[in-house]
This record gives structure tokens, C-alpha cells and sequence, in this order.
């Protein structure tokens, strides 16, 4: 775009830019005073300085370098206490940002000692709160002089954020003027090169304060006509005037922060001329703030951060210097010629010029050293990762500490050169943003175009990927990998029985039984649980289930929707419900993000609207990693029981020890002696599930926290308080699901009759008439049909499905077979005969019957049964400590009361068979009786709960709407 190349001197200042984006705790998602920096200088190597706390000893100096060009200025007096700096961020949650505006040429380097990077690492050290910081900055300026240009400051601490505007006053005096801003909470600002700051107010102090000779002095140096009104000083118009490079390239950069933030969705368009350039006068400025539109995150600054003017008449990817991949990014230089006239390149936010940048976010409800938090990183903020320092730190990283590396030489440890490689690789560069557009291709090239898909997966881009991953594998393929892996280990035995002289018995003692029926089904499980999608289409399979099937068409945002191509994307995104709506399920992948996100609500109201509550299937991403762990544990388990078992050859075959030492306390009778004997072995194995114990301390606790979250979350969802990445979006999903629940919108006397029940609830006629809004409709929807539908599939927080309970003892079961056909570790004659039984064929259906009714009774009851011991140890009303080790007391618990239920099955079992009578039958009997009636209270009883009436489901949903309007009405 062709414009007069004008104020050249402004572009050179520009070339160390930097850019401050504001938002106050009134308009920060959780009540931080929020702000970003990016020092932007093409020569600025990226690293996070240190200020150690200290005292000082009267008398004492301290040496101040000019920070630009590390020439020694001079040396001021030492405070006797300084505070611990961390980057811009002191111990105290005080964080200072600047931009230099540079202003009127003859006021620029005056004599003194401070510049203004000295200034803010001075003050940091000195101040606690942001007026004490402005009162600084004038006092050191005073005493010192000020040899820096103009600069626009950023002070904040944790309640309140100000805009402080400084310039010296060259060879006129020593010193400074500046005037400081408060920006009003709920409001966002902004500055980048340009003084902001135009009329103020002369008699506010609480929200504005300025050096006594900020008016004066512009009269004596010829700025200012002293016959003009005070009031109408404009301490921008006066000091750094308003020019084309000022509008186009420096405050442009805030007009694209503003119109995404702005509660006036016309905001951008209003100031569209000024940051063209076309419309440049006093009177066509932004406001220094605006009221928000919407929270703002320090997440979502970070996005704003990395902004090219995307969507605006300003982007750059359509300008000619885009080239042909549609690049937004320009190095140098701003100012280019072509034809005899002068053309300038976009100056965005995002620069390739950054040495560094980062978030600061001040939060006021926490202690001292933690309420600072600055999100840091090197380099470009398009490419850069933000790492958390509080402003309590005492020691930097190595990769960010100076020293590590520097601007002309590379260092593989440093953090810098490590982003900054990445960035090169995607800046303009030959085939760099072609591989950037070629990445989404690949992705997006994977999807096909379909009418309908079975499965919607919805997810929030909050949770971890690999967390995600396992949920859809969970989702997809768990019934298929148990399948196979039962299915390998019965292969493998029925090979291992043909190749055997000695037919069923032939296995008694054979090494090769555990590596066959247990390793290798396990492998299989584990290949097919993370690969089981490519099967599904092979018909060669077909006889194990799997083979020849349809594979499911699921959507998936990441391969369905353009993630580099953003006109396609802005499409895609657009129509997002129509993708929704075609869907036949949905697979909410659910963490605690989930319910925050807005977009993720648009996806779940539409399908409740064209789907229904019944179709949704919510997976916790806490699931697949627990199932997994417990799988690994058990197979460890199951380890060192092989090894106890050829350590101690026949050792549970051979009861007689127990039964001699319990014969002086139980007298002669056989029975019974055999019945203790059994007992007490199956006691002695249970040690084999202590390693097991130590995770399953963690996931389970992880298990009933996520799970209440769950259902508290559903019980108290309002989609007006989700989060939106892209603030401008908020507006346009909320009325996109008034929308769809629009239907709702009428008076509650439109429910219809059967929705009060005589004797339960009678409506007032006064408020009968009033209308349910759209949004309130489907809060509704969601803390009613949905939670109920939710906890109709996964239980509330104490229930663990029995087929899940099953599918974590997967070795073990695996393992029964090893124990049935291997015999103990011994010749299955030898084994029979030790153990007291007529032949090997009634040694072996007796080992099969107990196993099959351990695995069905006993094993699944060790995980519900844990989370009722840790739901009474957590809740006890113990001190904390004592808590956590009742909870860790309560895993090994629950697994030695596993192996007792286990134990009562095998004792009661085998005295039955070996010395049967009428006794030992009802004995038997009321053991079968009593782990049937667990199982059945444990997961019977809560893998479902009773049906309402519909109308008494339907009173309930609409009763939380209600009494909103009875407390508005009240």
C-alpha cells in the first residue's frame, strides 16, 4: 500500500519499539491486573535478569549503565533495603513495562544519570505499590536528571494499573515531565511508541497525577500558549505530536487489541481512518481505555500478543509483501521504495524483532513472593513458549540466565536460541511458511467429506494431548483389545496343549506358560488398545469379531477444520453447528477446562438440541491413564507372584505346615483345618498387591476428586461465565445458542399441565407469566438431562463399573489360565496328589471354578471398596496429615480384603470338595450368598438409578430457572 514515507526519524525510533497491552482487574478472568510487554529491538538478546534482595550500609553507591548502550552514567545513593527483582516483577507483585514514543527532538538527551531502563529496575527495587513507583520515578528524575527519549510506563501492582507518560527536558533543564493515568477497572488500554496521554484531569489525584511544571515548562521551551485554558492541554499533542507513522505504525498496534476487547463491537471500524493514516488530527485519536466486552485471561493475552492485524483491513498476508505462501511476517525494513514512491511494511504486535516478552499477571488474593507472576519468554511472541516466574524468585533457570549464550554466538542450553530457531524456521524463509501451510494440508487432507459422522468428539484444547489420545483409544478400542488379548491367551494355550504329550496335564510346571498366556496377551492388548482403528477394516479378521467392519466416521476439530489456512478455518469454525448437527453421537473428552469453554458449549448445545441428552457420552480423560496404571500394576503383581511360586515350588498346594500349627488352637476336625489352611495361604499372596497399592493411592484420589468436580460443575454450569479465547466470539456463540434454545423462550405457563404435580409445587400467577431466557434454558438442560444422563453412565463418585473393575485385573485373570494348566509350578499328578485330590482332572476343575469365582466376586470388589475407605479417611475430620496416611493405609486395605473374600471363595471351596457334608455346603452356600450381596450393593445397585416420572424430571429442570426469577422478584 503506497503512502509518503513522512517523519522518517519516527520510523528509526521504531526500530526499538515495543508494544504494552493493559487489562485491568475488572476485566481479567480471575480479578488480576493483567499486562503484556515485548521489548522489540532487532539486536536484543533474550534473557531474565536478577536483582537479589539486600541491605545497604549507609553512604553506600550504586553504579547506573545506561541500559541501551551500557555506557556508565554516573552512580546514585543506595536504598538501605532493595526488594528481589525477577525481570519486571519485584517480590511485591509490582511489574513495570515501557514503549518509548521518543517526542519533540530538542527534548531528548539531557544531562543527567537515569535512563528509563534504570529507572524502572530502581524503582522495582524500592517501591511496593504503583503510586509509590510514580513518586519515585519523579524523585529520581528530580535529584539525577533523565537522559532518555520519551517513554510511555506501564505501573501496576496487584489492584490497579496506571499509564505514566515521561520526557526529559534536554539542555533546557535537568529533570523530567510526565503525567500519570489510572485506568479505570473494567477497562482495557494500551500503548506502543506513541504518547497516549491527552487531556487529563488537573484536580483528580486519586486517578491522575502529574509533575507540577508538565504545562509550564511547555510554555517556556515555546510549546504551549500560556493564553490557552489549562483544561485544554493535551500532554501527547504537546510533546510527541500525532503523525502518519504514529497512527499507521504505533498505535495501530493498540487499535488491534482494543477492537477484539472493546465492549462496542463498532470500535474498530469508528478508527479505522486514524490508524490508516488517511485521518491523522488531534480529535481522531482512541480513548487511552475502553470498557472490555469480556474477561480477559492472561491466556488470551498471550494470543493477543501474537496478533498480525488477522481479519483487519491492516493484514499483512494479503499485502505485496506477503509472497505467495501469504507470509504476515516483515523483518526490515518498515520503510521500502519502488517506482520513485515510498511504501511501508505493517508493524504488528507479533514482530520478529522481539528479544523478549512476556505476561504479567498481579494477583491480589494470594501471599506476598506469589501474588507477582510473570509469564516469560525469548524471542518472537508468535512462536515463543511462556514460562512462570514468581516474583519471589531467587535464582534464573540456566537456559534463561545471562551468560547462557549471547546475540552473536549460539548456544544449545540457551532458552533464546532455542525459540528463535524454531521461529526461523517458520519466518518467510524459503519453504519456510510453505512446510507452516503444508503441515495443515497433511492434517487436513487426512479427513474426508461426508453427509453425516457417528462420533463428535468434543474436547477442550486446555486438556493434554496425550490425556485425550488415550480417552479416544479408551472409547474406541477397549473392548476390542480385551477381545483379543482373552483371544490370544486361549490361542496360545490351545498350541501349547496340542504340542504336550501329556494333553490337558501337559503344561504342569512349563516355563513357557507364563511368557504365552500372560506377556503376550498383554502385548497384544496394549498394540490393539493404541492401534485397534486399523484393524476394523481387514476382512482376513473376520473371524475374531473385527474384521470387515464399517469403520466410524468421527469429527475431530484438529483434522476436520484448517489449522493454517484461516479464511478456511474462519469457515469451517463458522459452521461448526452444522458438523455438530449431523453427528450421531458425541464423545465429550471431559477435564476440568471442559465446562469453562465457550466454544465447547456451543458444541454441546447444539447437539442437545438436534441429538438429545441420551446421545451424549461424557469420557473423563482421568480414566484411561488410571486403567492403564492398574493394568501395569497388576501385571507386576502378577510377576511377583510367578516368582514366589518358583521360589516356593507347590507352596499352595501344601497347606499341611499351616494345618499342624492351627491344629493345637482348632483341635482335629479336617475340615475346618483345611478351611483355615486355605484362608490363611490366600492371605500370605496378597503381599503380592502392595506395589500395586502406591499408585492406586494417587489415581483413586485423583478418581474422586475429578469425579464431584464433575457433577459440581454440571450442577452449577451458567454458560454465561465460560471463557472465550477470541473475546469478539462471545457475543456471536452466546446468540448462536439463544438460537437453538430459543423454543424454551416462553412464558412458564407454557409448560404443560402434567409439569405440577397436585400436592408439589404451585406457580404464583404473577410469575407465570414470565419467560425463561434462552441461556437460562440450557443452563437448565445441562444441570438437569444432561447430569442426570451423566451419572446414569459413569455413577457418582464411589462407583467403579464392574467390567472396568475386571478389565484392570486383566493380567491376573490372564494369569488363572497359568495357574489352572501350569499346576502350581509342578506335574499336575504331583499337584493333585499334594493337594489331596483323586486325579489332576479333579484337581484342575476345582482350581477352574475358584478362579472363575475369584475373578467374578472377589477381584472387582477391590477398587469400590477402596473408594468407600478413602471417602471415610478424607472426610474423617483428622488433621491433614493423619488423613493422608489413613488414605494411603486404605489402598493395601482394600487389596487384603480382596484376598480375604478371595480366601473365604478358595477355603470354603476346597473343604467342600475334599470332606463334604451338609455343614460345609451351608458354609459354602452363605459365603456365595454374602460376596453376591456385595457385588450386587457395590455395582448393581449403583450402576443405575430409578426412573422419575417425566414430569417430575421436568419440574426439576425448570425449578432451578425458577428460583433464579423468585430471587430477582423478591
Amino acid at each position: 500500500m503506497g503512502v509518503p514515507a513522512v517523519a522518517l526519524a519516527g520510523l528509526l525510533r521504531l526500530a526499538h519499539g515495543c508494544t504494552n497491552l493493559i487489562v485491568t482487574p475488572g476485566a481479567s478472568a480471575d480479578g488480576s491486573v493483567i499486562f503484556s510487554y515485548t521489548a522489540d529491538s532487532g539486536d536484543l538478546y533474550g534473557t531474565l535478569g536478577h536483582y537479589p534482595a539486600g541491605k545497604h550500609q549507609p553512604g553506600e553507591t550504586r553504579a547506573i549503565w545506561n541500559w541501551d548502550t551500557g555506557k556508565y552514567l554516573g552512580a546514585i545513593d543506595e536504598a538501605p533495603y532493595t526488594y528481589n527483582v525477577i525481570g519486571n516483577l519485584n517480590e511485591h507483585g509490582l511489574a513495570i513495562g515501557e514503549t518509548t514514543f521518543g517526542g519533540n527532538e530538542t527534548l531528548g538527551g539531557g544531562e543527567g544519570i537515569m535512563d528509563y531502563g534504570s529507572l524502572i529496575w530502581v524503582t522495582l527495587q524500592r517501591c511496593k505499590t504503583a503510586r509509590e513507583a510514580i513518586l519515585m520515578f519523579d524523585e529520581l528524575v528530580s535529584k539525577y536528571g533523565y537522559v532518555s527519549d520519551g517513554e510511555s510506563f506501564t505501573i501496576a501492582d496487584t489492584s490497579e494499573v496506571w499509564v505514566m507518560e515521561l520526557i526529559g527536558k534536554g539542555r533546557f533543564e535537568k529533570g523530567a515531565v510526565w503525567v500519570a493515568i489510572r485506568i479505570p477497572d473494567g477497562h482495557v488500554s494500551g500503548h506502543a511508541n506513541q504518547a497516549r496521554i491527552q487531556k487529563f484531569p488537573l484536580r483528580d489525584a486519586e486517578n491522575c497525577v502529574y509533575s507540577s511544571d508538565v504545562i509550564s515548562f511547555a510554555v517556556k521551551v515555546g510549546l504551549w500558549d500560556s493564553q490557552r485554558p489549562e483544561e485544554e492541554f493535551s500532554f501527547a499533542d504537546c510533546y510527541d505530536p500525532i503523525s502518519f507513522t504514529g497512527a499507521r505504525l504505533s498505535d495501530a498496534r493498540v487499535w488491534s487489541f482494543l477492537s477484539s476487547a472493546a465492549a462496542d463491537p463498532g470500535f474498530g471500524k469508528t478508527y479505522e481512518e486514524y490508524v490508516l493514516g488517511h485521518n491523522v488530527t488531534a480529535s481522531a485519536r482512541m480513548p487511552l481505555s475502553i470498557p472490555a466486552g469480556s474477561k480477559i485471561s492472561a491466556l488470551d493475552l498471550m494470543s493477543h500478543m501474537r496478533n498480525h492485524y488477522e481479519g483487519t483491513v491492516l493484514d499483512s498476508r494479503h499485502d505485496v509483501g506477503a509472497g505467495a505462501s501469504g507470509s504476515p511476517f516483515r523483518v526490515r525494513p518498515l520503510v521500502w521504495k519502488a517506482g520513485g514512491s515510498s511504501y511501508v511494511h505493517e508493524r504488528e504486535v507479533g514482530t520478529p524483532q522481539a528479544g523478549w516478552n512476556f505476561v504479567a499477571q498481579l494477583r491480589p488474593r494470594l501471599p506476598r513472593a506469589m501474588a507477582g507472576l510473570l509469564w516469560f519468554a525469548p524471542d518472537d511472541a508468535t512462536f515463543s513458549v511462556h514460562a512462570p516466574f514468581h516474583g519471589g524468585t531467587t535464582r534464573v533457570p540456566h537456559g534463561y540466565a545471562d551468560g547462557t549464550g549471547d546475540a552473536l554466538h549460539f548456544s544449545q542450553e540457551s532458552a533464546f536460541w532455542a525459540f528463535n530457531s524454531v521461529a526461523n524456521f517458520l519466518y518467510p524463509r524459503p519453504g519456510g511458511e510453505a512446510w507452516v501451510q503444508l503441515a495443515g494440508d497433511v492434517l487436513f487432507n487426512a479427513s474426508a467429506e461426508t453427509d453425516s459422522v457417528d462420533v463428535f468428539i468434543g474436547h477442550s484444547w486446555s486438556a493434554g494431548r496425550w490425556e485425550k489420545f488415550l480417552a479416544v483409544c479408551l472409547f474406541f478400542n477397549l473392548d476390542l483389545a480385551v477381545r483379543w488379548s482373552l483371544g490370544t491367551c486361549l490361542v496360545a494355550a490351545a498350541i501349547l496343549l496340542a504340542r504336550a504329550r501329556e494333553g490337558m496335564t501337559g503344561l504342569g510346571g512349563s516355563p513357557l506358560a507364563l511368557p504365552c498366556l500372560v506377556y503376550l496377551p498383554i502385548t497384544v492388548f496394549f498394540v490393539v488398545f493404541f492401534c485397534g482403528q486399523h484393524l476394523r477394516g481387514l476382512p482376513l479378521l473376520g473371524c475374531f469379531g473385527v474384521g470387515g467392519q464399517r469403520s466410524t466416521s468421527v469429527w475431530l476439530d484438529k483434522l476436520c477444520i484448517h489449522q493454517t489456512n484461516m479464511d478456511l478455518k474462519a469457515e469451517q469454525i463458522a459452521a461448526l453447528p452444522v458438523f455438530v448437527a449431523r453427528s450421531s453421537r458425541m464423545l465429550v473428552l471431559w477435564d476440568e477446562t471442559y465446562f469453562e469453554r465457550l466454544w465447547c458449549n456451543l458444541e454441546l448445545a447444539t447437539f442437545a438440541r438436534h441429538g438429545g441428552a441420551e446421545k451424549v457420552e461424557l469420557l473423563p480423560l482421568w480414566l484411561a491413564p488410571w486403567l492403564l496404571a492398574s493394568i501395569l500394576s497388576d501385571l507386576l503383581s502378577v510377576t511377583i507372584l510367578e516368582v514366589l511360586v518358583h521360589v516356593f515350588p507347590n507352596w499352595s498346594v501344601g497347606p499341611d505346615a499351616i494345618m499342624d500349627i492351627a491344629r493345637s488352637v482348632l483341635g482335629h476336625n479336617p475340615a475346618l483345618l483345611k478351611f483355615v489352611a486355605w484362608f490363611v495361604i490366600w492371605m500370605i499372596s496378597s503381599i503380592v498387591y502392595l506395589p500395586a497399592s502406591i499408585p492406586s493411592f494417587f489415581s483413586f484420589r485423583m478418581k474422586l476428586r475429578n469425579h464431584q468436580l464433575l457433577l459440581d460443575q454440571m450442577a452449577d454450569f451458567d454458560v454465561r461465565k465460560a471463557k472465550c479465547t477470541v473475546p469478539s466470539d462471545r457475543n456471536a456463540i452466546e446468540q448462536q445458542v439463544k438460537e437453538l434454545f430459543k423454543e424454551d423462550h416462553r412464558p412458564m405457563s407454557w409448560l404443560p399441565p402434567e409439569g405440577v404435580d397436585e400436592g408439589e409445587v404451585s406457580v404464583n400467577n404473577r410469575l407465570s407469566q414470565l419467560w425463561l431466557d434462552p441461556l437460562d434454558s440450557f443452563n437448565a438442560y445441562v444441570r438437569g438431562a444432561l447430569r442426570e444422563n451423566v451419572i446414569r453412565q459413569i455413577g457418582k463418585e464411589l462407583y467403579v463399573p464392574w467390567q472396568t473393575c475386571l478389565t484392570a485385573f486383566l493380567p491376573m485373570i490372564l494369569y488363572s489360565v497359568v495357574n489352572v494348566l501350569g499346576c502350581d509350578n509342578g506335574p499336575c499328578e504331583v499337584s493333585a496328589r499334594l493337594a489331596g485330590y483323586s486325579s489332576a482332572s479333579q484337581y484342575m476343575i476345582v482350581q477352574s471354578i475358584g478362579w472363575v469365582l475369584c475373578i467374578a466376586l472377589a477381584f472387582p470388589l477391590t477398587y469400590p471398596t477402596l473408594l468407600q475407605m478413602l471417602t471415610c479417611a478424607l472426610s474423617s475430620g483428622c488433621p491433614a496429615p493423619v488423613q493422608l496416611v489413613l488414605a494411603f493405609l486404605c489402598c493395601p486395605a482394600a487389596y487384603v480384603y480382596c484376598y480375604i473374600c478371595g480366601g473365604l471363595i478358595w477355603a470354603s471351596l476346597i473343604s467342600l470338595v475334599e470332606d463334604y457334608s451338609v455343614g460345609q455346603l451351608l458354609v459354602f452356600m452363605s459365603v456365595m450368598a454374602l460376596l453376591v450381596a456385595q457385588v450386587m450393593w457395590l455395582f448393581i445397585r449403583n450402576s443405575h438409578f430409578k426412573n422419575l416420572p417425566s414430569r417430575c424430571i421436568r419440574r426439576q429442570t425448570y425449578q432451578e430457572v425458577n428460583s433464579g426469577f423468585l430471587f430477582d422478584c423478591a
